[in-house]
């Protein structure tokens, strides 16, 4: 199970490094939390045993929500309690968290 969890994420990080993202099509209002997780929305396989797709997108999520926790604060941390510095942009944070993740 472990290998195969580890096979998919390193599947779709060379597919995000050789496709690379798409065109911005994005709606002005879209914010950075809706623009990642679109990304992986399309770069995450569907349709693989047993649910590793929904466990990859879960964790992306996870991610994404501590790293806007810890950049706005007033949220409780769901995986990890990582400090941001003041001043900390929640859109790089997002974007760094959701890539790496990916």
């Amino acid at each position: 199970m472990r290998r195969s969890t580890a096979f998919v994420a390193a599947v779709v990080v060379l597919a995000v490094l050789a496709i690379g993202t798409p065109a911005s099509t994005a709606d002005p209002a879209e914010n950075s939390v809706t623009h990642w997780t679109r990304i992986a929305e399309q770069f995450i396989p569907t349709g693989r045993p047993p649910a590793s797709s929904e466990v990859i997108m879960g964790t992306v999520q996870a991610a994404i929500y501590d790293a806007v926790a810890a950049t706005e604060g007033g949220l409780e941390p769901f995986m990890a309690s990582v400090p941001a510095p003041p001043g900390a942009s929640t859109d790089a944070a997002v974007a760094t968290a959701a890539h790496d993740v990916l």
